[in-house]
């Protein structure tokens, strides 16, 4: 009946939330993952979700208090978000690139076993991508430096797209 409360799976609401902020509304993205708290209240996975997206709309501290609350989880996003956080708020390059680092052998691992080596490779291109936006974005002033050693970095580990070893031989 239309009078009863409804609530939604754990996947459904991270979906919902996906397509407000895909569309422009990060404020009703962040409205879903708080009512879906409320039926399965400290969920790491929403929570870790709610985390990221108060980075979107540059809630640092906020974002920080839902990291620190779950201090020891074994998610990877968990350690991604955690190095953002340590960028944007503390501005720890250092500490940053080390979790960021981390974060990369952690998903690099969890690909190799879950994805066949092209989707895998894909995926952690994209991982790079990830990093470097977010030194972009979370900074008023984006070390050109710093962009261009991880540039360097994802370069040194990638063959460019679209070039075949045949491309080589003569």
């Amino acid at each position: 009946s239309i009078d009863q409360p409804c609530f939604y799976e754990v996947e459904e609401y991270l979906d919902i939330s996906d397509y407000y902020l895909n569309t422009g509304s990060p404020e009703k993205g962040l409205s879903v993952l708080r009512k879906s708290l409320i039926h399965y209240p400290g969920n790491e996975e929403l929570l870790l979700s709610l985390a990221g997206l108060l980075i979107f709309v540059y809630d640092f501290e906020e974002a920080k208090d839902i990291i620190d609350s779950l201090e020891g989880c074994e998610d990877s996003e968990y350690i991604y978000l955690r190095a953002q956080l340590v960028y944007a708020i503390e501005k720890d390059v250092n500490e940053a690139e080390r979790l960021f680092s981390k974060w990369l052998k952690t998903e690099e691992e969890l690909n190799r076993y879950e994805y066949e080596e092209d989707e895998a490779e894909t995926r952690m291109r994209g991982n790079y991508v990830h990093i470097l936006m977010s030194f972009i974005q979370l900074s008023d002033n984006c070390d050109r430096e710093l962009l261009a050693s991880w540039i360097d970095e994802y370069i040194s580990r990638f063959t460019p797209l679209g070039i075949c070893e045949s491309d080589y031989i003569v």
